[in-house]
């Protein structure tokens, strides 16, 4: 590595004592991809913290949820790209520089994670591997992506000024980056161990897609059919001039991605 390779900016969230979460910091301290810093972020009460005494490691202040703590992360942060992390899983050494070769040979990835292997289970398996040809699709059915494998472009997220939502977590997140375009490369490899209880991908239940990924599914489809863009068109008018209400809009349009997805 040179001095002009990419700052990668880790964010790792925390509660609860240094004990719960040595291992994790261990492992991102010692990446072998040396250009990194690691923010810290306590969520609650800022318990006593041991951790590298260089500057490279960073303490933020105390947040009161799991969002607010990754947003402090996402407007602190100096690095190119961004890594998230979560207490309790474990990454190997070279997961980084692995993530880095793709953002290379990929111009335009946004977000690059990884497979996982669980603690007491020999594999996770996993049917998307290699760049997500159609995210909207495929985030349309399930969130693909395990968290505290990702490595997203910092320009990407300031360009659209995107961060997590409350109550949709990362995978609100994924959705606003679908939304704008963004491309998804998922590495094969399992450059990152999980306890069982850390390594369920979020919001699989489809009222739970957040409100502008069927917003988004419905734009495929209309881009592709007239008389499903007239459809659309016509309930933002019915928005517009209040015939409708948000709840009313956000059901219909719930069942009509449902129905254009599954058909």
């Amino acid at each position: 590595m040179t001095k002009q390779d990419p700052l990668v900016s880790i964010l790792l969230p925390v509660i609860g004592p240094y004990s719960t979460w040595k291992d994790t910091y261990e492992s991102l301290y010692n990446q072998s991809y040396s250009c990194f810093e690691i923010s810290i972020l306590p969520i609650g009460e800022r318990a006593n913290i041991f951790v590298k005494k260089d500057d490279r490691t960073h303490i933020m202040d105390t947040s009161t949820s799991i969002e607010d703590a990754w947003n402090l992360g996402l407007t602190t942060a100096k690095g190119e790209f961004i890594a998230l992390a979560q207490a309790g899983s474990v990454w190997l050494s070279d997961k980084l520089q692995v993530q880095l070769v793709h953002f290379c040979d990929q111009k335009d990835l946004i977000v690059c994670a990884t497979s996982i292997h669980s603690f007491l289970r020999k594999r996770q398996n996993s049917t998307q591997y290699g760049l997500i040809k159609s995210p909207v699709s495929e985030f349309s059915r399930e969130n693909i992506i395990y968290l505290g494998t990702a490595l997203i472009q910092r320009s990407f997220l300031q360009k659209h000024n995107l961060c997590f939502r409350k109550a949709e977590g990362e995978y609100g997140l994924w959705a606003d980056i679908v939304v704008h375009g963004g491309q998804f490369y998922i590495e094969s490899q399992e450059l990152v161990f999980m306890p069982l209880s850390a390594n369920k991908r979020t919001n699989t239940d489809d009222s739970s897609i957040p409100h502008r990924m069927h917003c988004a599914i419905l734009e495929q489809f209309a881009s592709e059919n007239s008389e499903w863009r007239n459809l659309l068109e016509c309930l933002m008018n019915m928005k517009r001039q209040l015939l409708l209400n948000k709840k009313e809009i956000d059901s219909l349009l719930y069942l009509l991605a449902t129905h254009t997805r599954d058909s």
